[in-house]
């Protein structure tokens, strides 16, 4: 049985033990979240979201946070990054681990999309900072397309919290895209009918 609980450097080794875990799960789930826990440990990447969704599926939130937290602190550049991968559509998962991957990075694409996905939390403070520690990373140049895909979720979400002032902070940052202009064209005007209204 032992074997069972090792976690080998190749890939084929690793997809085996998570499977396993997930098998074990219908039965017994505290015997694999052991497993998972020690596949996480080892370096293991598909246990980490394996691990997330009996937590989920167990309504286990402050476990489910405990470990996002604990991954985006420890966890290897491999596992928050296919975490991250796999939740990108909730934002409240994946905003802590990508949290994790800028923290270690000097691209400013993995800062663009944490101020994304912060954003989308409803954490613009946050969000902003992360924005600002992407535009120190640009150094002066206009951001790569992915980064403006990023940059624009950023200003939408801010925009729809009514944070203009922010959201075209954040645009005026996109360079000449034309999608960022047209949205600096919106959000300008969101801007002064809200000040007339409240004025």
């Amino acid at each position: 049985m032992a074997w069972r609980y090792e976690i080998a450097t190749d890939e084929g080794r690793e997809y085996h033990h998570a499977g396993l875990a997930n098998h074990i799960a219908r039965r017994d789930p505290g015997r694999a979240e052991r497993m998972l826990r020690l596949g996480i440990a080892g370096g293991g990447v598909p246990q980490c979201v394996d691990l997330m969704r009996l937590l989920r599926r167990q309504d286990r939130a402050g476990d489910l946070n405990a470990l996002l937290a604990d991954l985006a602190a420890t966890g290897t550049p491999q596992q928050l990054w296919w975490a991250v991968h796999r939740f990108r559509d909730e934002p409240a998962i994946a905003a802590p681990l990508q949290g994790g991957v800028a923290a270690h990075s000097d691209d400013e694409l993995d800062h663009e999309v944490h101020a994304a996905l912060l954003a989308d939390t409803g954490a613009f403070d946050e969000a902003m900072a992360a924005h600002a520690n992407a535009v120190r990373k640009r150094a002066g140049h206009d951001p790569g397309k992915p980064s403006v895909e990023a940059l624009l979720r950023t200003a939408r979400a801010l925009s729809r919290a009514k944070r203009y002032a922010d959201a075209e902070r954040v645009l005026h940052a996109g360079g000449n895209d034309r999608e960022v202009r047209d949205l600096l064209a919106v959000v300008v005007r969101q801007r002064g009918t809200s000040a007339s209204v409240n004025s």
